[in-house]
């Protein structure tokens, strides 16, 4: 009776839980639909001299183009160096990179197992008080909503981590 009781308990927060998710994505959906872009902000960040702001488009098509643009900008009275970013893969399994620009100095692609990102090098200096905005042109691959985290890089390291969806239809 007792392991009844609690398989019925167990069956009840998974189907509460499930029709919760499904309940949050259209609710995405419908806001990021009026909304038209998003720009998501950082979740975390340890980055002193330097702002991230993500350029999403709130819909992008299969088989069409679109542009990811990340703009970062120097509050530092001195050049801020943005060393990379990385695309984790969760991201990825919804679409393409087809170009960046400026262009990456070097591309690692450290996925295994479907985890991890593709990290894109740029060593890019930035002047003091000016934003530099890095595109990546790509183009949806998978119907669906791909949600992953971006991280940007400076010099020393430090970072900052935006949580994205992007919504391919």
């Amino acid at each position: 009776m007792g392991k009844n009781i609690a398989i019925i308990i167990l069956s009840v927060v998974l189907i509460l839980s499930l029709a919760g998710n499904l309940l949050m994505g259209i609710g995405f959906a419908a806001m990021t639909a009026a909304m038209g872009t998003m720009a998501t902000t950082a979740f975390t960040s340890t980055l002193t001299h330097m702002t991230v702001v993500e350029n999403v488009p709130a819909q992008a098509s299969t088989n069409a183009p679109f542009t990811i643009e990340f703009e970062v900008t120097n509050h530092d009275s001195a050049p801020q160096i943005l060393h990379a970013i990385d695309l984790n893969a969760s991201l990825l399994n919804g679409i393409t990179v087809t170009n960046i620009s400026p262009s990456p100095t070097q591309t690692l692609d450290q996925r295994s197992g479907g985890f991890g990102p593709i990290k894109y090098i740029f060593n890019h200096a930035i002047p003091p008080g000016q934003t530099q905005t890095f595109a990546f042109e790509c183009t949806g691959t998978q119907p669906g909503f791909w949600t992953d985290t971006v991280t940007v890089y400076d010099a020393t390291l430090a970072s900052e981590t935006l949580f994205v969806t992007l919504h391919v239809q």
